[in-house]
């Protein structure tokens, strides 16, 4: 475990399923990045992303910020214009998105998308609820 502060994203190793490792053993803390392109903050647990990403723009205004558990996408996804403004949110269970809003420079909804109930993906969430009974 790091607990001496954040470690730069470019001092850690991936692997092929995507686990974090530091000097050999799976990460625990959080990871940064920094390029003109703007600022990346990524927690860790036991090599996989686990808890808040964030990203912000150059500018220092918040781009985007989701949860992870165990590696996948779980709970609310927020992008955000350069602005600040609210331009989209997920919501994710297990990796699958379940529901999209996408929100107009007036903040009104101009676009929203629910997840199929009768789709491939409908089913394995339904597993996977039923197998892992991670929080919602």
């Amino acid at each position: 475990m790091n607990e001496s502060g954040p470690v730069k994203d470019s001092e850690l190793d991936y692997d092929s399923d995507l686990v974090c490792t530091l000097d050999g053993v799976p990460f625990t803390g959080t990871a940064v990045e920094e390029s003109v392109l703007g600022k990346s903050e990524i927690t860790f647990k036991d090599g996989l992303q686990e808890g808040p990403a964030r990203d912000w723009y150059p500018s220092g205004v918040l781009k985007g910020e989701s949860q992870f558990i165990q590696g996948a996408l779980h709970g609310t996804v927020r992008e955000f214009r350069p602005d600040g403004a609210l331009a989209e949110t997920s919501q994710y269970e297990y990796g699958i998105r379940v529901l999209r809003h996408t929100f107009g420079t007036d903040g009104s909804v101009v676009e929203m998308e629910e997840l199929d109930v009768s789709s491939d993906e409908a089913d394995l969430l339904h597993r996977l609820r039923r197998d892992h009974g991670w929080p919602s």
